[in-house]
């Protein structure tokens, strides 16, 4: 669950890298099972880096990025995925 919709802007700031990174390599990739592939890493890249606490936040930011940059799919994909069995 997100804690709060105001620590959004400061975790957007803080997860920028991931961000950038993760949304950059899912929405390049080209068949679906590129993209789950992509989805996996990214989300599985960020729980082992920063740990699962703010997982949730960090996958809503992703997805309205994704979304921002026309990858609807991605977004749906990214959105699709729970805290646990992601991968």
């Amino acid at each position: 669950m997100v804690k709060s919709a105001r620590t959004l802007p400061a975790m957007r700031d803080a997860f920028k890298v991931e961000l950038a990174r993760g949304a950059s390599h899912i929405s390049s990739t080209t068949t679906p099972e590129s993209m789950s592939a992509a989805v996996a890493e990214v989300l599985d890249g960020f729980v082992a880096d920063r740990g699962p606490d703010t997982f949730e936040e960090f996958r809503l930011l992703l997805a309205q990025d994704l979304k921002k940059r026309g990858c609807t799919e991605g977004a749906r994909a990214v959105s699709a995925c729970g805290r646990v069995g992601f991968s």
